[in-house]
């Protein structure tokens, strides 16, 4: 059976436990479901639909995206969103912000949008966004013998500082890094390893990253990117896309 239109604010979660204490998200379940069997859905769902996880898949076919209805659940601590996904292709997606202003954009042109999609967002964005420079990410911290002591030091997280004597292609070369855990902090480096919980591009000199680091560092910057983050997911979307 098939219907013309799905219309629901599904269940979010189930009560049974899965992995590390989380629980079974039944909202995409019922999306999928819903995607599947109908030609226009309008489900009231949490806002990490948004994150690129989910959205990639879904934001060419999105019509519409309002984050204005919190006031429709009075008492309820939870964030939501409702998206309209339509069978086919759209040319416009239609976004409502938190404090109720619209904002339009050719559909499938955003792979996220961040769960906190505001007025100061939207601002931001059209400030900062345009070509940005390429990242990539840090060494993954298994595939080299580490230890506390060694010839190149490996940072990793702030509470963890390894060394190791094996040479990597990354020593030598300016970058300016950050690490997707934590408030971001950019920091320009030479003769060390970043691991792969941080996200690097590098230079020719060591003025011109540090420049760079510089304006990446300022206040506006800073909280664009705390505004974007799905736990450090669309870092470096975010970042590939600054213009500063």
């Amino acid at each position: 059976m098939k219907f013309d239109v799905v219309i629901g604010n599904p269940p979010y979660q189930s009560g049974d436990k899965i992995g590390r204490g989380g629980s079974k998200k039944l909202w995409k379940e019922f999306l999928e479901i819903a995607i599947s069997n109908s030609d226009y859905v309008s489900l009231i769902v949490p806002p990490t639909v948004l994150a690129p996880s989910t959205f990639g898949d879904i934001n060419k076919r999105v019509s519409l995206i309002s984050f204005n209805i919190n006031h429709h659940f009075p008492g309820v601590g939870s964030d939501f969103c409702r998206l309209v996904i339509h069978g086919n292709d759209v040319e416009t997606t239609r976004v409502e912000t938190r404090e109720g202003t619209f904002v339009e954009f050719p559909a499938g042109t955003r792979p996220f949008l961040p769960s906190k999609y505001n007025d100061r967002y939207v601002e931001l964005e059209r400030k900062l966004l345009g070509t940005g420079r390429v990242w990539k990410q840090g060494l993954d911290p298994r595939s080299i013998k580490y230890s506390t002591i060694g010839q190149h030091k490996l940072i990793h997280s702030a509470e963890n500082t390894y060394y190791t004597d094996k040479a990597h292609p990354q020593v030598g070369t300016y970058r300016v890094h950050i690490r997707f855990t934590g408030k971001p902090n950019f920091q320009v480096t030479f003769d060390d390893i970043v691991s792969s919980i941080h996200w690097y591009t590098t230079f020719d000199t060591y003025e011109d990253a540090q420049e760079y680091a510089d304006k990446l560092n300022t206040a506006e910057v800073c909280e664009f990117l705390t505004l974007s983050k799905y736990s450090g997911m669309t870092y470096k979307q975010t970042l590939e896309s600054l213009e500063v």
